[in-house]
């Protein structure tokens, strides 16, 4: 019977400490070939629990394999797909990623985490817009759902996780109309 290797692995450092080195298999790619991840702890209980967490997420079905891709590559390959779209609702999407492709653009968009969409929604409400004023509930909350389209896209193709889907839209005022 073949002997399952371990997946924490001890590495000796040239000072003489020890660090312990996890092996996982992602998945495959193109060519067949394996995509692993390695990753060092300090300690073996370290590694176990980031193994543990590795191995929650491929039960859940929530592992995403590593890539590079960065938060304008997806927006574009998102909008591309996008072939059924009027001009307008075209332009407006495009206007509406403006902001993002501004401020996280070249970010990989695995390590886009929740915190740099609160802090754009801040951003954008506290600056920007007409006259520096910064820009309406209603334009952030689009500028939020595009997002979250493009990601939820992403994220179908195991490509990323959805942190847009995590940000608090702005409470929009409703103004009652007088005639």
């Amino acid at each position: 019977m073949p002997r399952l290797r371990e997946p924490i692995g001890k590495v000796g450092r040239s000072d003489g400490s020890v660090r312990y080195q996890v092996r996982v298999d992602f998945s495959r790619d193109a060519d067949g070939r394996r995509v692993q991840r390695y990753r060092t702890f300090a300690t073996r209980r370290e590694a176990r629990e980031w193994l543990a967490s590795v191995i929650d997420e491929r039960a859940k079905g929530t592992l995403v394999p590593p890539s590079r891709l960065t938060v304008d590559e997806i927006l574009d390959e998102w909008l591309d797909g996008k072939r059924d779209l009027r001009p307008s609702t075209r332009r407006t999407y495009v206007d509406a990623l403006k902001p993002v492709r501004r401020t996280l653009g070249s970010r990989t968009v695995q390590r886009l985490t929740k915190a740099d969409l609160d802090q754009l929604v801040s951003q954008m409400t506290e600056g920007g817009g007409r006259h520096g004023r910064g820009r309406g509930a209603r334009t952030v909350t689009i500028t939020l759902n595009v997002l979250q389209q493009a990601l939820d896209d992403a994220a179908q193709q195991g490509l990323v996780r959805n942190v847009a889907s995590l940000v608090q839209r702005p409470r929009q005022a409703h103004i009652e109309m007088t005639t």
